[in-house]
């Protein structure tokens, strides 16, 4: 069959007809939305939506609105849908059954009711063969009222089990329809709409066990890398700490900082720890600077106190050799007070100071008994 395309005409029909959830009286407002297909809806434009109703309803069996507009124009205008070839009682049937699937059992009543007071079942006529016919002529067998009753309950039974969830048991319902009666194309259409359900079902739960499975892997990761965290930040707190300015500090915590990003490899807030090495790396080197430094000037310092020294033991000797030893203990006696204790001359320099300061004492000493 051609699909027809729908225009806005067929979808306002669509929602005249298709109606609403919740009604006060469902066969009431059922009743009421014929009597609008009736006498709003002239021949032709029902011919129409029919045609882009049916064409839509191939595309996609289980459009409920459609198929509910589809049936109530068909009520309204009897001949339209048998242009077509579909049984009111058989679509009705099965509308009944999807809507009591979704749990809308008051509104899949009510089409029952209404399709079986408007097209009741036709009791077969009885057919007569006479007795010359052959038997290989006789015609193929009718269905009887006991069969109808039969369909009948099976078509209940599978629609209770749909309405309670009971996939496999609405299907093998619906096929003993088939068997008892095979023409039942709107019963192979049920069965069809329910094996498409029961796909779409398994479908979601595979998505659903899919999304369970993500999220178990994410919270088992997420612990994994808790735990991790955790652990590093207690190594971390017992890394040494680090003084200020004090060489050996810096390099006992840089040496452990830099350990622990090679065992660890990478973590959360490992970004600090690169930071903090790099940190440590600077005063490192300033503290190094530093030292280099203050060494620097340590030698200098000394070696202007060794010259310094020099020129005083030089005086000292100058002033020995004038004669004046006063002076020149003086001279050596400072010498000594600046050189440092590794100094060349310090040896030398303590025996000639010893040795003036006892001819000085001596000296003295005549001086005072002459007197």
């Amino acid at each position: 069959m051609e699909q027809a395309h729908s225009t806005p005409v067929v979808e306002d029909l669509v929602r005249a007809l298709s109606g609403v959830d919740g009604d006060a009286a469902p066969a009431a407002a059922l009743a009421a939305r014929m009597k609008h297909a009736a006498s709003r809806v002239d021949e032709i434009t029902a011919q129409v939506a029919a045609r882009a109703l049916i064409g839509e309803l191939c595309q996609d069996p289980l459009n409920l609105r459609r198929l509910e507009a589809l049936l109530v124009l068909g009520m309204a205008h009897p001949a339209l849908l048998a242009r077509h070839g579909i049984d009111v009682r058989r679509e009705g049937e099965r509308l009944a059954l999807l809507l009591e699937h979704e749990g809308r059992t008051e509104r899949a009543a009510a089409f029952r009711e209404t399709i079986e007071a408007r097209f009741p079942a036709q009791a077969p006529e009885c057919v007569s063969v006479p007795d010359t016919q052959p038997a290989q002529l006789a015609p193929a067998p009718v269905a009887t009222s006991g069969t109808h009753v039969r369909v009948d309950a099976l078509l209940r039974e599978a629609s209770t089990a749909v309405a309670q969830g009971r996939t496999r048991e609405a299907l093998r319902l619906l096929q003993s329809v088939l068997t008892v009666d095979p023409a039942r194309k709107d019963v192979a259409r049920m069965i069809r709409d329910l094996h498409y359900e029961k796909a779409q079902k398994r479908r979601h739960l595979r998505r659903a066990w899919l999304a369970a499975s993500a999220v178990f892997v994410l919270l088992a990761a997420t612990g994994v890398v808790v735990r991790r965290e955790r652990s590093v930040a207690a190594e971390w707190a017992h890394l040494p700490a680090a003084v200020p300015q004090d060489l050996a500090t810096l390099e006992a915590r840089h040496a452990a900082v830099d350990d622990l990003l090679e065992r660890r490899g990478a973590w959360l807030s490992m970004a600090s720890a690169v930071r903090e090495r790099s940190e440590l790396e600077r005063h490192i080197q300033q503290a190094r600077t530093r030292l280099a430094e203050d060494a620097a000037r340590v030698v200098e310092e000394l070696r202007e106190r060794r010259a310094q020294a020099d020129l005083l033991r030089d005086q000292a000797r100058l002033a020995a050799e004038r004669g004046d030893y006063t002076q020149a203990r003086s001279s050596y006696s400072r010498a000594l007070e600046i050189a440092d204790a590794d100094w060349e001359h310090r040896e030398r320099t303590e025996r000639d100071t010893a040795a003036i300061t006892a001819w000085l004492t001596a000296r003295s000493t005549s001086t005072v008994e002459t007197r």
